[in-house]
């Protein structure tokens, strides 16, 4: 799948590199890493290499508030306050969805909370980005894909910005190799989102020590 360019971060990370950013990740554990990735960087991690080292962002700051214990939208909803406003991000990727489903919330009720926790971010001042989850692996037996389009409605919607990744991730045959578990990405599958993120953001450069890893997956 082609990914399209976001021109709006490209420009956030290549110009005015003075101009110093935070950039929040949130949501669930696939955005956390934790556990799943044993001990290697997770895709924020790999994120804060690229941008701040290798782009030379030396005043950006990446923070991490994600929490892998079943999160899910009515709780970042309720910790805004000190999950996200706390930290007054330039720019947050949030993403959500596969608690919300396996705790049988209803496809209109995340949706709806998407749409609030669009408004939320917004009023802030701050520019999101929703990632959706990924397909699940092994037979998860819970409905993984309405909920990762809903995130494409509501960016479509609100004028957030979009990594689909269930979309990138769907037809890839090296998912065995990518995944930790049937929802989880390993390390691997961190880099390939990290890479995934990178051609998004425009700042993909074959040069990079960064964008080079690809743990012999072609990533």
């Amino acid at each position: 799948m082609e990914i399209k360019v976001n021109e709006k971060l490209q420009k956030m990370v290549l110009e005015d590199k003075n101009d110093g950013k935070r950039w929040l990740f949130v949501g669930n554990s696939i955005i956390d890493g934790c556990y799943h990735t044993f001990g290697k960087l997770n895709f924020s991690g790999l994120f804060r290499e690229r941008v701040v080292w290798e782009c030379r962002r030396v005043s950006d700051v990446v923070v991490n508030s994600a929490f892998g214990g079943g999160m899910v939208t009515a709780r970042v909803i309720r910790e805004f306050p000190e999950r996200v406003a706390l930290f007054k991000p330039h720019v947050a990727f949030l993403l959500l969805g596969a608690n919300d489903a396996m705790s049988k919330v209803p496809l209109e009720t995340f949706t709806e909370n998407m749409r609030k926790l669009a408004d939320m971010f917004q009023e802030i001042g701050c520019y999101l980005v929703l990632m959706n989850g990924l397909p699940a692996w092994g037979g998860a037996g819970f409905p993984n894909k309405e909920f990762a389009m809903a995130s494409c409605q509501v960016a479509a919607e609100k004028g957030t910005g979009i990594l689909d990744n269930y979309s990138i991730w769907e037809n890839d045959t090296r998912l065995p190799y990518l995944m930790s578990d049937s929802l989880h990405p390993n390390a691997y599958g961190h880099l390939k989102i990290a890479h995934d993120m990178f051609r998004y953001m425009g700042i993909w450069d074959d040069n990079s020590t960064i964008c080079r890893l690809d743990c012999g997956l072609g990533l």
